[in-house]
């Protein structure tokens, strides 16, 4: 079964002018992230949940009061037909506020499909109540994917070659000391520019408003046993639509239940040393786009991951593993 992040968006006679690899731009370095379906948009963590929401490696370092936080990751699925590795970092600047840069490759095991995004993220704090202090953070990805794709009319098989710039814009307001009910919201692709060449056929464009998401996240942190365990409960919901009339409208698509991700999960830590995680999600199998170039998203339902977490000093090390799939991570903040 293959999901690759490729997507050829066609029109009626030429190819369009957006080529967008969707089901790759929400995804996260991170394989804490990845566990959850990439659910983390008030998850607190550190620079590895930048390119989910910017504003929460600032509440991180405002926190943790940590200089330097980095991770890297790799992760294989047979069942999904794709490999990924990547890491990054972030530093504090003070008040509130950091920079953070990823990168990420992902590549398709039997083919040569191939995908680079690269992202650098800055966040601050925006209200400094007491209580419940409110972050703000941006981010900018670009992507480059790369691959053979088939043509209809003529009958062929050209390289495409396709970039694309695009930003999000994130807030986020952590429980009363990271207990209770944390809160995130990010707008996804709110600006965007592609430029793409298929098969020696240029075209380059202002990302279309269609391509826009709404995410909102929550986060529920309930200490355990006289505070010896905490478990935390991430819950994602990205909806596709709010900037895009015709989808809401269309017969296939107009039901919520196909146009909103659900990312969630849980983790539950023991002491500070170790962790165990559940991930469960209602998506997407295939993210893809009709001939007018309107999203096509198809064969949803319900998929499952599992992990740990082991942390030993200032370094902590991740797994992750479902059907035909595990994933290994490392991370450490000083």
């Amino acid at each position: 079964m293959k999901r690759f992040i490729i997507l050829a968006f066609l029109t009626s006679c030429v190819f369009a002018d957006e080529f967008v690899p969707i089901a790759a731009m929400h995804e996260s370095g991170s394989i804490v992230n990845t566990t959850f379906f990439n659910a983390g948009g008030a998850f607190p963590a550190n620079a590895a949940s930048a390119s989910l929401n910017p504003a929460i490696p600032a509440a991180w370092h405002f926190a943790s009061q940590s200089m330097v936080s980095a991770f890297g990751s790799f992760y294989k699925s047979d069942y999904f037909d794709y490999r990924k590795s990547g890491g990054g970092g972030s530093l504090a600047l003070g008040m509130g506020q950091y920079f953070a840069a990823e990168y990420n490759l992902k590549n398709e095991i039997s083919g040569d499909k191939k995908f680079h995004r690269g992202t650098v993220a800055y966040g601050a704090m925006l209200d400094d109540n007491e209580d419940d202090p409110l972050f703000i953070g941006f981010n900018i990805s670009f992507y480059n994917s790369a691959g053979n794709i088939h043509r209809s009319e003529p009958i062929e098989t050209i390289l495409a070659k396709n970039n694309v710039i695009a930003a999000d814009l994130g807030f986020y307001q952590p429980g009363n000391n990271a207990v209770g009910l944390s809160w995130g919201i990010v707008l996804e692709n709110i600006l965007g520019y592609c430029w793409n060449n298929y098969g020696g056929e240029k075209s380059n464009n202002m990302l279309n408003r269609r391509y826009n998401s709404f995410l909102l996240a929550t986060n529920l942190s309930l200490p355990l046993v006289g505070d010896k365990a905490l478990l935390m409960v991430p819950l994602d919901i990205r909806f596709w639509g709010f900037m895009n009339r015709d989808l809401r409208k269309t017969s296939e698509h107009h039901r919520i239940k196909h146009r909103a991700e659900v990312h969630s999960g849980a983790e539950l830590q023991l002491g500070t040393k170790i962790c165990g995680r559940f991930g469960w999600a209602w998506i997407p199998e295939k993210y893809a786009t009709a001939e007018d170039g309107q999203l096509k998203l198809s064969g949803w339902g319900n998929r499952f991951n599992g992990g740990f977490g082991i942390n030993i000093g200032i370094i902590m090390f991740d797994a992750l593993f479902s059907k035909d799939t595990f994933g290994l991570g490392a991370s450490f903040q000083i």
